[in-house]
């Protein structure tokens, strides 16, 4: 069995090449609660990489109900031999995490197993809650106290951007393999088919509803940011990815953007300066 710094390690190298923008701020957050920020990443990373690592969806569910048992384990005082639920167990205790949040996560995962169509902006937005907007949630208990619930709002606000944001970054990956994460009211008021997206056959219709999610996406952030002087002090680290949701939106706002081709992206070292820059201003 590995020690609890090789767990730590394990987390913060996963997160450290697969999800750079987490990694980075859990970097910026107090040195006593970077290791378990790294696992409750960890464990995100772990369940949001699912669809990516299997073949069918039956194996999908296999790897989702593994981790509702680990979980079982967990909260029920006994061990569970994987480095990130272990150190995952070190910050539940750490944080007083509820078991509910991180079940909520799993579920939602399911829809990612499957090919299944959005059928409407609030299921988007939902999913959107239950992952993204629970990942801050859950970093800002690891930061702080639990907080009230101006704070909670900063993070459902905050979470529904940085998804809805992620999703449009990666809509060519998710067409390659048939899978929309659009709702399908939207697709309906703009006269889109799925098909027509798969066959690469409604581009303008598609970039016009692709703005509106953007501008969407954008009043998200907005409101996130109106509650941000109710976020605890110390727990900024929670909601540093968000400073990275306008430069993404802004390229994809550029004239002559492909969304069937473009992933929006920038430098290692801007990324890393405008982290560093909303750490030290306190604001995202």
């Amino acid at each position: 069995m590995m020690s609890r710094r090789e767990d730590a390690a394990y987390c913060a190298a996963e997160i450290r090449d697969n999800d750079t923008e987490r990694y980075l701020s859990a970097l910026l957050a107090p040195i006593e609660v970077r290791a378990h920020l790294m696992a409750l990443y960890a464990f995100n990373l772990e369940i949001a990489s699912v669809r990516e690592n299997i073949n069918e969806p039956a194996a999908g569910e296999f790897r989702l109900q593994w981790w509702f048992d680990a979980l079982g384990e967990i909260y029920g005082g006994k061990g569970v031999d994987h480095p990130i639920a272990r150190a995952l167990a070190d910050a539940i205790d750490h944080g007083g995490l509820p078991r509910a949040s991180f079940e909520k996560m799993l579920e939602a995962r399911r829809f990612d197993i499957y090919n299944d169509p959005v059928p409407d902006l609030p299921f988007l937005e939902g999913y959107a809650s239950d992952t993204a907007s629970t990942v801050i949630e859950l970093a800002v208990r690891l930061l702080s106290a639990p907080s009230g619930g101006q704070a909670v709002d900063a993070a459902r606000f905050g979470g529904l951007a940085y998804a809805l944001t992620g999703l449009m970054r990666a809509f060519p990956i998710h067409c390659a393999r048939r899978q929309l994460y659009l709702p399908g009211d939207k697709l309906k008021e703009y006269g889109i088919d799925a098909s027509q997206i798969f066959e690469r056959k409604a581009e303008d219709s598609l970039s016009v509803m692709l703005a509106q999610m953007r501008n969407l996406a954008r009043r998200h952030l907005k409101d996130a940011r109106k509650w941000a002087p109710a976020i605890p002090d110390g727990a900024i680290a929670a909601f540093l990815p968000l400073a990275l949701i306008e430069p993404y939106l802004d390229q994809m706002d550029r004239p002559g953007y492909n969304p069937y081709r473009d992933v929006p992206d920038m430098s290692a070292l801007r990324r890393q300066w405008r982290l560093w820059r909303a750490s030290r201003r306190g604001a995202f």
